[in-house]
Protein backbone atom coordinates (compact mmCIF):
# COMPACT_ATOMS: atom_id res chain seq x y z
CA UNK A 1 0.00 0.00 0.00
CA UNK A 2 1.50 3.35 -1.02
CA UNK A 3 2.15 5.93 1.66
CA UNK A 4 1.61 8.73 -0.86
CA UNK A 5 -1.72 10.32 -1.78
CA UNK A 6 -3.28 8.87 -4.93
CA UNK A 7 -6.11 11.33 -5.42
CA UNK A 8 -6.40 12.94 -8.85
CA UNK A 9 -3.73 10.68 -10.38
CA UNK A 10 -6.04 9.93 -13.31
CA UNK A 11 -5.85 13.51 -14.52
CA UNK A 12 -3.22 14.48 -17.05
CA UNK A 13 -1.49 17.13 -15.02
CA UNK A 14 2.25 17.33 -14.32
CA UNK A 15 1.55 18.56 -10.78
CA UNK A 16 -1.28 16.25 -9.78
CA UNK A 17 0.42 13.21 -11.35
CA UNK A 18 3.53 13.72 -9.22
CA UNK A 19 2.67 12.15 -5.87
CA UNK A 20 5.87 13.36 -4.20
CA UNK A 21 5.46 16.95 -5.36
CA UNK A 22 1.81 16.84 -4.32
CA UNK A 23 2.90 15.75 -0.83
CA UNK A 24 5.31 18.66 -0.47
CA UNK A 25 2.74 21.15 -1.74
CA UNK A 26 0.16 19.89 0.75
CA UNK A 27 2.33 21.39 3.50
CA UNK A 28 2.06 24.86 1.94
CA UNK A 29 -0.87 27.30 2.20
CA UNK A 30 -3.92 25.89 0.41
CA UNK A 31 -4.50 28.93 -1.88
CA UNK A 32 -1.18 28.17 -3.63
CA UNK A 33 -2.35 24.77 -4.88
CA UNK A 34 -4.55 26.19 -7.63
CA UNK A 35 -1.53 27.95 -9.15
CA UNK A 36 0.52 24.75 -9.09
CA UNK A 37 -2.34 22.85 -10.72
CA UNK A 38 -2.68 25.47 -13.45
CA UNK A 39 1.03 25.22 -14.33
CA UNK A 40 0.82 21.43 -14.20
CA UNK A 41 -2.06 21.40 -16.67
CA UNK A 42 -0.21 23.72 -19.04
CA UNK A 43 3.05 21.76 -18.90
CA UNK A 44 1.24 18.51 -19.74
CA UNK A 45 -0.71 20.04 -22.64
CA UNK A 46 -0.03 19.49 -26.34
CA UNK A 47 0.12 23.26 -26.76
CA UNK A 48 3.01 23.56 -24.30
CA UNK A 49 4.93 20.70 -25.88
CA UNK A 50 4.61 22.36 -29.29
CA UNK A 51 5.85 25.67 -27.89
CA UNK A 52 8.90 23.96 -26.41
CA UNK A 53 9.63 22.20 -29.70
CA UNK A 54 9.24 25.33 -31.82
CA UNK A 55 11.35 27.46 -29.48
CA UNK A 56 14.25 25.05 -29.94
CA UNK A 57 13.87 24.45 -33.69
CA UNK A 58 14.05 28.18 -34.45
CA UNK A 59 17.31 29.49 -33.01
CA UNK A 60 17.73 33.16 -32.06
CA UNK A 61 19.02 35.38 -34.88
CA UNK A 62 21.06 38.58 -34.56
CA UNK A 63 19.94 41.01 -37.28
CA UNK A 64 22.40 43.74 -38.22
CA UNK A 65 20.37 45.64 -40.81
CA UNK A 66 16.72 46.38 -41.47
CA UNK A 67 14.78 45.97 -44.71
CA UNK A 68 16.23 49.29 -46.00
CA UNK A 69 19.83 48.30 -45.33
CA UNK A 70 20.18 50.57 -42.31
CA UNK A 71 22.49 49.26 -39.59
CA UNK A 72 20.65 47.93 -36.53
CA UNK A 73 21.13 45.42 -33.72
CA UNK A 74 18.02 43.33 -33.19
CA UNK A 75 17.70 39.96 -31.53
CA UNK A 76 14.97 37.86 -33.09
CA UNK A 77 13.54 34.95 -31.12
CA UNK A 78 10.58 32.80 -32.08
CA UNK A 79 7.14 33.71 -30.68
CA UNK A 80 7.08 30.32 -28.95
CA UNK A 81 10.07 31.41 -26.85
CA UNK A 82 8.24 34.56 -25.79
CA UNK A 83 5.13 32.51 -24.99
CA UNK A 84 7.17 30.38 -22.58
CA UNK A 85 8.73 33.47 -21.01
CA UNK A 86 5.29 35.01 -20.62
CA UNK A 87 4.07 31.90 -18.76
CA UNK A 88 7.08 31.76 -16.45
CA UNK A 89 6.96 35.46 -15.59
CA UNK A 90 3.23 35.22 -14.97
CA UNK A 91 3.96 32.36 -12.56
CA UNK A 92 6.27 34.67 -10.60
CA UNK A 93 9.51 32.83 -11.33
CA UNK A 94 11.33 36.16 -11.73
CA UNK A 95 9.76 38.09 -8.90
CA UNK A 96 7.98 35.97 -6.27
CA UNK A 97 11.00 35.77 -3.94
CA UNK A 98 11.06 39.54 -3.67
CA UNK A 99 7.34 40.37 -3.56
CA UNK A 100 5.58 41.45 -0.37
CA UNK A 101 2.27 39.61 -0.80
CA UNK A 102 1.13 37.58 2.23
CA UNK A 103 0.17 34.39 0.34
CA UNK A 104 3.73 33.01 0.27
CA UNK A 105 5.09 34.43 3.52
CA UNK A 106 7.55 31.97 5.02
CA UNK A 107 7.39 29.60 2.04
CA UNK A 108 8.56 31.75 -0.88
CA UNK A 109 11.47 29.51 -1.85
CA UNK A 110 9.44 26.33 -1.52
CA UNK A 111 6.48 27.55 -3.57
CA UNK A 112 8.73 29.01 -6.28
CA UNK A 113 10.77 25.79 -6.38
CA UNK A 114 7.62 23.81 -7.20
CA UNK A 115 6.69 26.17 -10.04
CA UNK A 116 10.26 26.22 -11.39
CA UNK A 117 10.43 22.42 -11.17
CA UNK A 118 7.26 22.07 -13.25
CA UNK A 119 8.35 24.51 -15.95
CA UNK A 120 11.78 22.85 -16.16
CA UNK A 121 10.11 19.60 -17.12
CA UNK A 122 8.77 21.39 -20.19
CA UNK A 123 11.69 23.48 -21.51
CA UNK A 124 14.86 24.75 -19.88
CA UNK A 125 16.32 27.25 -22.38
CA UNK A 126 13.93 30.07 -21.59
CA UNK A 127 14.60 29.63 -17.87
CA UNK A 128 18.09 31.11 -18.32
CA UNK A 129 16.53 34.54 -18.71
CA UNK A 130 14.13 33.88 -15.84
CA UNK A 131 16.73 32.72 -13.32
CA UNK A 132 19.31 35.38 -14.20
CA UNK A 133 16.68 38.09 -13.70
CA UNK A 134 15.66 36.66 -10.33
CA UNK A 135 19.31 36.42 -9.23
CA UNK A 136 19.94 39.93 -10.52
CA UNK A 137 17.12 41.29 -8.39
CA UNK A 138 18.78 39.71 -5.34
CA UNK A 139 21.96 41.67 -6.13
CA UNK A 140 20.18 44.93 -6.91
CA UNK A 141 17.76 44.88 -4.00
CA UNK A 142 20.60 45.77 -1.62
CA UNK A 143 21.16 48.99 -3.58
CA UNK A 144 17.94 50.58 -2.37
CA UNK A 145 18.16 53.73 -4.49
CA UNK A 146 18.66 51.86 -7.77
CA UNK A 147 16.14 49.17 -6.90
CA UNK A 148 13.44 51.69 -5.96
CA UNK A 149 13.94 53.41 -9.29
CA UNK A 150 13.10 50.28 -11.31
CA UNK A 151 11.20 48.21 -8.78
CA UNK A 152 7.90 48.18 -10.67
CA UNK A 153 9.45 46.86 -13.87
CA UNK A 154 11.68 44.33 -12.12
CA UNK A 155 8.91 42.82 -10.00
CA UNK A 156 6.33 42.85 -12.77
CA UNK A 157 4.77 39.54 -13.83
CA UNK A 158 4.29 40.78 -17.37
CA UNK A 159 6.57 40.08 -20.32
CA UNK A 160 7.81 43.10 -22.27
CA UNK A 161 10.59 42.53 -24.81
CA UNK A 162 10.58 46.03 -26.29
CA UNK A 163 13.84 48.01 -26.53
CA UNK A 164 13.34 50.98 -24.22
CA UNK A 165 14.71 52.38 -20.95
CA UNK A 166 13.79 50.26 -17.94
CA UNK A 167 11.65 53.01 -16.46
CA UNK A 168 9.48 53.05 -19.60
CA UNK A 169 8.88 49.28 -19.68
CA UNK A 170 6.19 47.08 -18.17
CA UNK A 171 8.87 44.57 -17.12
CA UNK A 172 12.63 44.23 -17.29
CA UNK A 173 15.26 41.50 -17.63
CA UNK A 174 18.72 41.28 -16.06
CA UNK A 175 21.81 39.28 -16.93
CA UNK A 176 25.44 38.83 -15.89
CA UNK A 177 28.51 39.67 -17.97
CA UNK A 178 31.45 38.39 -15.95
CA UNK A 179 33.59 36.29 -18.29
CA UNK A 180 36.35 38.30 -19.95
CA UNK A 181 37.43 37.23 -23.41
CA UNK A 182 40.86 35.63 -23.62
CA UNK A 183 43.73 35.80 -26.06
CA UNK A 184 43.35 32.50 -27.91
CA UNK A 185 47.12 32.01 -28.19
CA UNK A 186 48.22 33.00 -24.70
CA UNK A 187 44.94 32.41 -22.81
CA UNK A 188 45.37 35.81 -21.14
CA UNK A 189 42.06 37.47 -20.24
CA UNK A 190 41.25 40.91 -21.57
CA UNK A 191 41.16 43.30 -18.61
CA UNK A 192 37.88 45.13 -18.16
CA UNK A 193 38.26 48.57 -16.61
CA UNK A 194 36.04 51.16 -14.96
CA UNK A 195 36.79 54.83 -14.35
CA UNK A 196 34.93 57.18 -12.03
CA UNK A 197 33.76 60.18 -14.03
CA UNK A 198 31.35 62.11 -11.80
CA UNK A 199 28.89 62.06 -8.94
CA UNK A 200 25.38 61.10 -10.06
CA UNK A 201 23.23 63.48 -8.00
CA UNK A 202 19.98 61.95 -9.26
CA UNK A 203 20.88 58.57 -7.74
CA UNK A 204 23.17 59.81 -4.97
CA UNK A 205 26.17 57.73 -6.03
CA UNK A 206 29.29 57.80 -8.18
CA UNK A 207 29.01 57.21 -11.91
CA UNK A 208 31.59 55.11 -13.74
CA UNK A 209 32.56 54.63 -17.36
CA UNK A 210 33.08 50.94 -18.18
CA UNK A 211 35.08 49.38 -21.00
CA UNK A 212 34.76 45.62 -21.25
CA UNK A 213 34.32 42.73 -23.66
CA UNK A 214 32.43 39.81 -22.14
CA UNK A 215 31.79 36.36 -23.54
CA UNK A 216 29.09 33.78 -22.80
CA UNK A 217 26.49 36.40 -21.84
CA UNK A 218 23.04 34.84 -21.57
CA UNK A 219 20.21 36.93 -22.98
CA UNK A 220 22.78 39.41 -24.37
CA UNK A 221 20.18 42.11 -25.08
CA UNK A 222 18.85 42.31 -21.55
CA UNK A 223 17.61 45.57 -20.08
CA UNK A 224 20.34 45.57 -17.44
CA UNK A 225 23.77 43.97 -17.01
CA UNK A 226 25.92 43.16 -14.00
CA UNK A 227 29.44 43.65 -15.33
CA UNK A 228 32.72 42.94 -13.58
CA UNK A 229 35.60 45.39 -14.16
CA UNK A 230 38.68 46.59 -12.34
CA UNK A 231 39.14 49.91 -10.56
CA UNK A 232 42.77 50.49 -9.69
CA UNK A 233 43.48 46.78 -9.98
CA UNK A 234 40.58 45.80 -7.69
CA UNK A 235 37.74 43.71 -9.09
CA UNK A 236 34.33 45.37 -8.80
CA UNK A 237 30.80 44.76 -10.01
CA UNK A 238 28.76 47.43 -11.83
CA UNK A 239 25.19 47.71 -13.02
CA UNK A 240 24.76 49.00 -16.57
CA UNK A 241 21.37 49.69 -18.14
CA UNK A 242 21.16 49.01 -21.86
CA UNK A 243 19.40 52.30 -22.53
CA UNK A 244 19.82 55.63 -20.80
CA UNK A 245 16.80 57.49 -19.49
CA UNK A 246 16.69 59.67 -22.62
CA UNK A 247 16.20 56.55 -24.76
CA UNK A 248 19.69 56.44 -26.29
CA UNK A 249 21.96 53.41 -26.17
CA UNK A 250 24.32 53.43 -23.17
CA UNK A 251 27.63 54.21 -24.87
CA UNK A 252 28.90 51.88 -27.55
CA UNK A 253 27.13 48.79 -26.25
CA UNK A 254 26.89 46.04 -28.83
CA UNK A 255 26.33 42.32 -29.22
CA UNK A 256 29.30 41.18 -31.31
CA UNK A 257 27.91 37.77 -32.22
CA UNK A 258 25.69 34.97 -30.92
CA UNK A 259 27.05 31.69 -29.61
CA UNK A 260 25.27 28.61 -30.89
CA UNK A 261 25.43 25.85 -28.29
CA UNK A 262 24.51 22.28 -29.13
CA UNK A 263 21.93 22.30 -26.31
CA UNK A 264 19.22 24.69 -25.14
CA UNK A 265 18.96 26.09 -28.64
CA UNK A 266 16.11 28.42 -27.69
CA UNK A 267 18.31 30.52 -25.39
CA UNK A 268 20.22 33.49 -26.87
CA UNK A 269 23.83 33.77 -25.76
CA UNK A 270 26.60 35.97 -27.12
CA UNK A 271 29.62 38.19 -26.74
CA UNK A 272 28.91 41.74 -25.60
CA UNK A 273 31.15 44.81 -25.86
CA UNK A 274 30.76 47.75 -23.48
CA UNK A 275 32.62 50.90 -24.52
CA UNK A 276 32.10 54.21 -22.74
CA UNK A 277 29.05 52.67 -21.05
CA UNK A 278 27.89 54.35 -17.84
CA UNK A 279 27.26 52.26 -14.74
CA UNK A 280 26.91 52.28 -10.97
CA UNK A 281 29.01 50.37 -8.46
CA UNK A 282 27.32 47.42 -6.76
CA UNK A 283 28.69 46.89 -3.27
CA UNK A 284 32.07 48.41 -2.51
CA UNK A 285 35.36 48.78 -4.34
CA UNK A 286 37.07 45.38 -4.46
CA UNK A 287 33.89 43.41 -3.67
CA UNK A 288 33.22 42.17 -7.18
CA UNK A 289 33.90 38.53 -6.34
CA UNK A 290 31.71 38.72 -3.23
CA UNK A 291 28.76 40.08 -5.21
CA UNK A 292 29.10 37.31 -7.79
CA UNK A 293 29.49 34.60 -5.12
CA UNK A 294 26.29 35.71 -3.43
CA UNK A 295 24.49 35.55 -6.77
CA UNK A 296 26.02 32.14 -7.52
CA UNK A 297 24.26 30.71 -4.49
CA UNK A 298 20.93 31.75 -6.00
CA UNK A 299 21.73 30.44 -9.47
CA UNK A 300 23.11 27.15 -8.17
CA UNK A 301 19.92 26.53 -6.22
CA UNK A 302 17.84 27.31 -9.31
CA UNK A 303 19.94 25.01 -11.50
CA UNK A 304 19.51 22.16 -9.00
CA UNK A 305 15.73 22.63 -9.09
CA UNK A 306 15.73 22.80 -12.89
CA UNK A 307 17.83 19.65 -13.19
CA UNK A 308 15.47 17.84 -10.82
CA UNK A 309 12.49 18.86 -12.94
CA UNK A 310 14.24 17.53 -16.04
CA UNK A 311 15.04 14.22 -14.30
CA UNK A 312 11.45 13.69 -13.23
CA UNK A 313 10.00 14.55 -16.65
CA UNK A 314 12.47 12.29 -18.46
CA UNK A 315 11.78 9.25 -16.29
CA UNK A 316 8.04 9.86 -16.48
CA UNK A 317 8.33 9.82 -20.28
CA UNK A 318 10.27 6.56 -20.21
CA UNK A 319 7.78 4.83 -17.95
CA UNK A 320 4.79 5.99 -20.01
CA UNK A 321 6.54 4.75 -23.18
CA UNK A 322 6.55 1.17 -21.89
CA UNK A 323 3.17 1.30 -20.18
CA UNK A 324 1.36 2.41 -23.32
CA UNK A 325 2.27 -0.85 -25.07
CA UNK A 326 1.10 -3.06 -22.20
CA UNK A 327 -2.57 -3.14 -21.15
CA UNK A 328 -1.51 -4.27 -17.66
CA UNK A 329 1.04 -1.44 -17.58
CA UNK A 330 3.82 -3.78 -16.45
CA UNK A 331 7.39 -3.02 -17.50
CA UNK A 332 9.87 -5.67 -18.71
CA UNK A 333 11.59 -7.14 -15.60
CA UNK A 334 15.09 -5.75 -16.18
CA UNK A 335 13.78 -2.40 -17.37
CA UNK A 336 11.62 -2.25 -14.26
CA UNK A 337 14.70 -2.81 -12.11
CA UNK A 338 16.69 -0.15 -13.96
CA UNK A 339 13.88 2.40 -13.82
CA UNK A 340 13.29 1.75 -10.11
CA UNK A 341 16.99 2.37 -9.48
CA UNK A 342 16.77 5.61 -11.49
CA UNK A 343 13.61 6.58 -9.60
CA UNK A 344 15.49 6.48 -6.30
CA UNK A 345 17.93 9.14 -7.49
CA UNK A 346 15.09 11.22 -8.93
CA UNK A 347 12.92 11.18 -5.81
CA UNK A 348 15.99 11.80 -3.64
CA UNK A 349 16.76 14.85 -5.77
CA UNK A 350 13.18 16.09 -5.34
CA UNK A 351 13.36 15.73 -1.58
CA UNK A 352 16.81 17.31 -1.46
CA UNK A 353 15.90 20.49 -3.38
CA UNK A 354 12.71 20.93 -1.37
CA UNK A 355 14.71 20.50 1.85
CA UNK A 356 17.12 23.13 0.55
CA UNK A 357 14.21 25.45 -0.31
CA UNK A 358 12.90 25.08 3.24
CA UNK A 359 16.35 25.98 4.58
CA UNK A 360 16.37 29.17 2.51
CA UNK A 361 12.90 30.05 3.78
CA UNK A 362 14.01 29.61 7.40
CA UNK A 363 17.57 30.96 7.09
CA UNK A 364 16.78 34.46 8.35
CA UNK A 365 15.53 33.20 11.71
CA UNK A 366 17.46 29.94 12.18
CA UNK A 367 21.27 29.73 12.15
CA UNK A 368 21.27 25.97 11.60
CA UNK A 369 19.07 26.37 8.53
CA UNK A 370 21.28 29.19 7.25
CA UNK A 371 24.32 26.90 7.61
CA UNK A 372 22.50 24.12 5.78
CA UNK A 373 21.67 26.45 2.89
CA UNK A 374 25.19 27.88 2.72
CA UNK A 375 27.06 24.56 2.77
CA UNK A 376 24.66 22.27 0.95
CA UNK A 377 23.64 24.50 -2.00
CA UNK A 378 26.83 23.98 -4.05
CA UNK A 379 26.98 20.29 -3.03
CA UNK A 380 23.38 19.67 -4.07
CA UNK A 381 23.86 21.59 -7.32
CA UNK A 382 26.91 19.67 -8.50
CA UNK A 383 25.42 16.32 -7.49
CA UNK A 384 22.03 16.72 -9.16
CA UNK A 385 23.34 18.50 -12.25
CA UNK A 386 25.74 15.63 -12.90
CA UNK A 387 22.93 13.06 -12.64
CA UNK A 388 21.11 14.40 -15.69
CA UNK A 389 23.38 13.06 -18.44
CA UNK A 390 23.65 9.43 -17.18
CA UNK A 391 20.00 9.23 -16.14
CA UNK A 392 18.59 10.42 -19.46
CA UNK A 393 21.13 8.33 -21.34
CA UNK A 394 20.00 5.21 -19.47
CA UNK A 395 16.33 5.98 -20.09
CA UNK A 396 16.91 6.31 -23.85
CA UNK A 397 19.08 3.15 -23.86
CA UNK A 398 16.15 1.23 -22.36
CA UNK A 399 13.65 2.69 -24.83
CA UNK A 400 15.79 2.21 -27.93
CA UNK A 401 15.86 4.12 -31.20
CA UNK A 402 12.20 5.15 -30.95
CA UNK A 403 13.14 7.54 -28.17
CA UNK A 404 15.74 9.27 -30.30
CA UNK A 405 13.66 10.59 -33.16
CA UNK A 406 14.26 14.09 -34.48
CA UNK A 407 12.35 16.66 -32.43
CA UNK A 408 11.32 14.10 -29.83
CA UNK A 409 11.11 15.34 -26.27
CA UNK A 410 13.67 12.90 -24.86
CA UNK A 411 16.09 13.53 -27.72
CA UNK A 412 15.98 17.25 -26.90
CA UNK A 413 16.48 16.47 -23.21
CA UNK A 414 19.56 14.40 -24.01
CA UNK A 415 21.05 17.12 -26.20
CA UNK A 416 20.30 19.71 -23.51
CA UNK A 417 21.57 17.48 -20.70
CA UNK A 418 25.26 18.54 -20.76
CA UNK A 419 24.10 22.12 -20.20
CA UNK A 420 23.00 21.07 -16.73
CA UNK A 421 26.57 20.11 -15.87
CA UNK A 422 27.99 23.22 -17.54
CA UNK A 423 25.63 25.44 -15.56
CA UNK A 424 26.71 23.79 -12.36
CA UNK A 425 30.04 25.20 -13.53
CA UNK A 426 33.01 25.30 -11.26
CA UNK A 427 32.58 21.70 -10.11
CA UNK A 428 36.23 21.46 -9.10
CA UNK A 429 36.03 24.92 -7.51
CA UNK A 430 33.02 23.77 -5.49
CA UNK A 431 34.98 20.80 -4.19
CA UNK A 432 37.95 22.94 -3.14
CA UNK A 433 35.76 25.67 -1.61
CA UNK A 434 33.78 23.12 0.40
CA UNK A 435 36.93 21.53 1.79
CA UNK A 436 38.31 24.95 2.73
CA UNK A 437 35.05 25.92 4.40
CA UNK A 438 35.26 22.78 6.50
CA UNK A 439 38.78 23.76 7.59
CA UNK A 440 37.87 27.41 8.31
CA UNK A 441 34.58 26.73 10.08
CA UNK A 442 34.76 23.23 11.60
CA UNK A 443 32.02 24.04 14.11
CA UNK A 444 29.62 25.02 11.32
CA UNK A 445 30.37 21.82 9.45
CA UNK A 446 30.07 19.66 12.55
CA UNK A 447 26.68 21.13 13.34
CA UNK A 448 25.48 20.30 9.83
CA UNK A 449 26.78 16.72 10.02
CA UNK A 450 25.12 16.21 13.40
CA UNK A 451 21.83 17.50 12.02
CA UNK A 452 22.02 15.21 8.97
CA UNK A 453 22.94 12.26 11.19
CA UNK A 454 19.91 12.84 13.43
CA UNK A 455 17.59 13.16 10.45
CA UNK A 456 18.83 9.93 8.83
CA UNK A 457 17.95 7.92 11.93
CA UNK A 458 19.50 4.55 12.77
CA UNK A 459 22.08 4.77 9.99
CA UNK A 460 23.02 8.32 11.01
CA UNK A 461 25.99 7.69 13.36
CA UNK A 462 27.72 5.39 10.87
CA UNK A 463 27.06 7.87 8.05
CA UNK A 464 28.54 10.77 10.03
CA UNK A 465 31.60 8.62 10.81
CA UNK A 466 32.08 7.91 7.10
CA UNK A 467 31.68 11.61 6.24
CA UNK A 468 34.31 12.57 8.84
CA UNK A 469 36.73 10.05 7.38
CA UNK A 470 36.06 11.25 3.82
CA UNK A 471 36.58 14.87 4.90
CA UNK A 472 39.93 14.07 6.50
CA UNK A 473 41.13 12.27 3.39
CA UNK A 474 39.97 15.19 1.21
CA UNK A 475 41.91 17.71 3.32
CA UNK A 476 45.18 15.88 2.66
CA UNK A 477 44.28 14.73 -0.87
CA UNK A 478 42.11 17.15 -2.83
CA UNK A 479 41.64 14.44 -5.45
CA UNK A 480 39.43 12.62 -2.94
CA UNK A 481 37.21 15.70 -2.67
CA UNK A 482 34.74 14.40 -5.24
CA UNK A 483 34.06 11.34 -3.11
CA UNK A 484 33.47 13.57 -0.09
CA UNK A 485 31.03 15.80 -2.01
CA UNK A 486 29.15 12.77 -3.33
CA UNK A 487 28.87 11.24 0.14
CA UNK A 488 27.61 14.56 1.54
CA UNK A 489 24.94 14.70 -1.18
CA UNK A 490 23.86 11.10 -0.56
CA UNK A 491 23.66 11.71 3.19
CA UNK A 492 21.67 14.92 2.73
CA UNK A 493 19.29 13.17 0.35
CA UNK A 494 18.81 10.25 2.75
CA UNK A 495 17.98 12.67 5.55
CA UNK A 496 15.50 14.51 3.32
CA UNK A 497 13.87 11.22 2.28
CA UNK A 498 13.38 10.23 5.91
CA UNK A 499 11.30 13.36 6.43
CA UNK A 500 9.11 12.54 3.40
CA UNK A 501 7.52 9.49 5.09
CA UNK A 502 8.30 6.87 2.43
CA UNK A 503 9.98 4.14 4.52
CA UNK A 504 10.35 1.44 1.85
CA UNK A 505 11.84 3.90 -0.66
CA UNK A 506 14.08 5.50 1.94
CA UNK A 507 15.36 2.07 3.00
CA UNK A 508 16.18 1.17 -0.60
CA UNK A 509 18.02 4.45 -1.11
CA UNK A 510 20.04 4.25 2.10
CA UNK A 511 21.08 0.65 1.51
CA UNK A 512 22.03 1.16 -2.16
CA UNK A 513 23.63 4.62 -1.88
CA UNK A 514 25.00 4.98 1.63
CA UNK A 515 25.69 1.34 2.39
CA UNK A 516 25.92 -0.23 -1.05
CA UNK A 517 28.83 -1.21 -3.22
CA UNK A 518 30.43 1.19 -5.69
CA UNK A 519 27.99 1.55 -8.57
CA UNK A 520 28.89 2.43 -12.16
CA UNK A 521 25.51 1.73 -13.74
CA UNK A 522 21.83 1.53 -12.87
CA UNK A 523 19.89 -1.71 -12.37
CA UNK A 524 21.85 -3.27 -9.49
CA UNK A 525 19.11 -2.59 -6.94
CA UNK A 526 18.47 -5.60 -4.73
CA UNK A 527 15.35 -7.61 -5.63
CA UNK A 528 14.05 -7.43 -2.06
CA UNK A 529 13.27 -3.73 -2.52
CA UNK A 530 10.53 -4.65 -5.06
CA UNK A 531 11.17 -2.44 -8.09
CA UNK A 532 7.54 -2.53 -9.23
CA UNK A 533 6.32 -1.20 -5.89
CA UNK A 534 8.81 1.67 -6.04
CA UNK A 535 7.63 2.69 -9.52
CA UNK A 536 3.94 2.31 -8.68
CA UNK A 537 4.45 4.55 -5.64
CA UNK A 538 6.42 7.29 -7.36
CA UNK A 539 4.88 7.01 -10.85
CA UNK A 540 1.33 5.72 -10.38
CA UNK A 541 -0.29 4.40 -13.55
CA UNK A 542 -2.73 6.80 -15.21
Amino acid sequence: MSTLPNQNIMRKNAFLDDAVLFRFSSLLPTPLLAGFEEIGAFVASREAQDLARLANIHRPILRRENEWGDGIQQLETHPAYHALLRRSRQAGLCSSLWENGPAENGVRYQSRAIRLFLMAGLETGHLNEITSTSAGISALIGESDLFAKWQNALLSRQHDYSSRPISAKRSATLTFACDDIKNNLQNIPHVSTATRISFDAANGRDLYRIDAVKQSVLNPMSDGYFVTAEVGGQKCCFFISRFLENGTLNGDLSVDFLIHRAGECSAPEGQVTFHDSLGWLIGKIGEGDKVIRDVETMTRFDQAVISTGVLRAALQSGILFFRRFNPRQVLPPLTERVFADLALDVVASQCLVMRLARAFDNAASNRAEAAFARIMTPIVAIHINELVVPVIGEIIAQMGAQAFMFDSRLARMLVDAPMRTIKGNGGNDIVVDTIRLGERAPGLFQGLLDQIGRDIGAAGPKTVEILHAAAQVAISDVGAGRLFIEQMAYAGAAAALQQADMPHITAAYIESRLGGQWRSSYGMLSARHHAGHILDTLYPAV
